[in-house]
């Protein structure tokens, strides 16, 4: 299973997308509005709002020597969860 597609579960799972808005969006390849925070970041000044959590994922990362993939835990979190700074 790719990054998009753990992603887009985990949306669903946290009531972010419906199965098929999710669905849709992985089949045109389009960004889905959860991510980690690094992400936010990368899309603005985002900031996560105080008392959020976000939701548990094992996504793959790439190994430091380039050898492979490994499935490493990270938290996503919603538009709603994070503001601008």
């Amino acid at each position: 299973m790719k990054n998009k597609e753990i992603i887009a579960r985990a949306a669903v799972r946290a009531g972010v997308l419906t199965a098929d808005q999710a669905e849709e969006m992985v089949e045109r390849d389009e960004d889905i509005p959860f991510h980690t925070l690094q992400g936010w970041k990368l899309r603005g000044k985002y900031k996560l709002k105080k008392e959020e959590k976000g939701t548990e994922v094992k996504i793959w990362r790439k190994k430091e020597d380039g050898s492979g993939f490994y499935l490493a835990k990270a938290y996503l979190y919603s538009k709603d969860q994070v503001e601008k700074e």
